[in-house]
């Protein structure tokens, strides 16, 4: 089925099927096209546990679900319907700023990392030290990875539960 929006099904208790609703589903939903979906048109989506975020046509970064971690990126603790996350100036140091182009998102089990326009931004958990930010407190807005250096032809690793870059 190409429709070019997101289709899902699972819990839903925490907004994670981006569907308006809180009600688990046994069989797949296609996903809202309200909020900050409407019009938009998905190009990746990645999934976390309790959330997850999709990067749209216009290079947009859109997140939803359990938010108690912080890790949708809107900095509150707060369950949600999608909400664009790249929503900065280029002086706010705290979010993703809105000139850059999304690229990249991985959505781990309560943390997440986008790249935009080469740089890596991540948020929300950090037990493990998994942000990439040289300590493991966590990140409630989405934060630069600052020693980065962007590698031409890297790849994307992958570990259940445990997604990062």
């Amino acid at each position: 089925m190409q429709t070019n929006k997101n289709v899902c099904w699972g819990l839903g208790t925490n907004r994670q099927l981006a569907n308006n609703s809180i009600v688990t589903s046994k069989i797949p939903v296609v996903s809202s096209n309200t909020g900050a979906m409407s019009g938009k048109t998905v190009v990746k989506t990645s999934v976390g546990d309790n959330n997850a975020c999709s990067i749209t046509t216009d290079n947009s970064l859109v997140c939803w679900g359990m938010g108690a971690n912080k890790q949708l990126g809107d900095n509150t603790t707060t369950d949600r319907e999608p909400i664009k996350i790249n929503t900065g100036g280029p002086s706010e140091a705290d979010k993703i700023p809105s000139a850059r182009t999304v690229t990249d998102v991985s959505v781990g089990a309560a943390h997440t990392c986008a790249i935009a326009d080469g740089l890596i931004y991540c948020w929300g958990v950090n037990t493990s030290g998994q942000l990439g930010l040289g300590m493991n407190s966590p990140s409630n807005p989405p934060t630069q990875i600052p020693s980065y250096v962007p590698v031409p032809g890297a790849v994307e690793t992958t570990e259940p539960s445990y997604i990062a870059y």
